[in-house]
């Protein structure tokens, strides 16, 4: 039974899990595009099951930190999806 992962039984194993997962296949390097998937699974049940009222309330379970790292994310997806726009706004700059 070693290197098992034991049942989650309550929120915070699984919030602990998570905060210090690196990978399913080498606990030595860090797998950032499982990790991706992971956040989108937590996107989609977000999107499909999170009130207005509690996503309106968002703010207030990130930290400033987790708030910054969203923002930058943001901007790295709209970056992804509008390479024409970035090329004029570098071009401009």
């Amino acid at each position: 039974m070693s290197g098992m992962m034991k049942p989650l039984k309550k929120f915070e194993d699984l919030e602990a899990m998570l905060r210090h997962w690196v990978s399913f296949a080498d606990p030595h390097l860090y797998d950032a595009g499982g990790m991706v998937l992971l956040f989108a699974a937590c996107l989609d049940n977000m999107r499909l099951r999170m009130l207005e009222a509690e996503l309106e309330d968002i703010d207030s379970y990130l930290t400033d930190e987790q708030k910054e790292f969203l923002l930058k994310l943001a901007t790295m997806v709209r970056r992804a999806q509008s390479p024409g726009l970035h090329a004029h706004a570098a071009a401009q700059a």
